[in-house]
């Protein structure tokens, strides 16, 4: 269980092979969320999203990335 963004490096850096997650914005789509309200999902499900990466680290990822679907079509 890697704990910080160097031990990271260091097992990358060795040669080390991770298991990432992905496609959380479609995830949240497939339960119901329509596509613009899976960035606000953070904010107004967290309980949903924490599911979501639990269930990822369950199928065995190793790093859990951000639900920023969407996210580069907010204007600013």
């Amino acid at each position: 269980e890697l704990r910080s963004a160097g031990e990271l490096r260091d097992s990358l850096n060795a040669g080390g092979c991770f298991l990432a997650d992905g496609a959380l914005g479609s995830e949240l789509i497939r339960l119901g969320f329509a596509p613009e309200a899976t960035l606000e999902a953070n904010r107004t499900h967290p309980e949903r999203v924490l599911a979501l990466h639990r269930a990822y680290l369950e199928a065995g990822a190793q790093i859990l990335t951000t639900n920023t679907f969407g996210l580069r079509n907010r204007e600013t």
